[in-house]
């Protein structure tokens, strides 16, 4: 099975170090940028199973990015919704998340987890994005 594609976005080099760690040790192949403009950049380019979001990056936030991220991916007429993991110091409470038909808000990490809680997390939404996978391509689970 090919390796699942991954947009990690936050302007914390320490955050996107940990989300790094995390990817390679699940077998991702990961892209990092730092900003909402660098995400919506190779969104036009390039097609991700996940996208790791930041939702307090300065010049364009999360939610700012995400609608953006909707225009672009109709735009683009692509089939398939991206799924989307909040990565954030705030609680989940506080976020206001857009809800859209191409950028799916799939769910939540806190940056306060443990670097394990972290992992784990991680885990559970490329086990996700690899069940969609192997839907989508009739392949049945190994």
């Amino acid at each position: 099975m090919k390796k699942p594609k991954v947009l990690v976005a936050d302007d914390s080099e320490s955050s996107r170090l940990m989300a790094q760690y995390c990817l390679t040790q699940l077998g991702c192949e990961s892209d990092f940028v730092n900003d909402g403009q660098e995400t919506l950049n190779k969104l036009k380019k390039n097609h991700y199973d996940l996208i790791v979001i930041d939702w307090n990056m300065p010049h364009m936030s999360g939610r700012e990015t995400l609608i953006k991220a909707e225009e672009i991916l109709k735009e683009l007429n692509r089939d398939q919704t991206a799924y989307v993991l909040v990565y954030s110091g705030l609680p989940m409470s506080h976020l206001n998340i857009p809800i859209s038909k191409w950028v799916h808000v799939s769910g939540y990490l806190s940056k306060e987890f443990s670097p394990h809680k972290q992992m784990m997390v991680f885990k559970k939404y490329i086990d996700l994005v690899n069940r969609e996978r192997q839907k989508r391509n009739g392949e049945s689970a190994a």
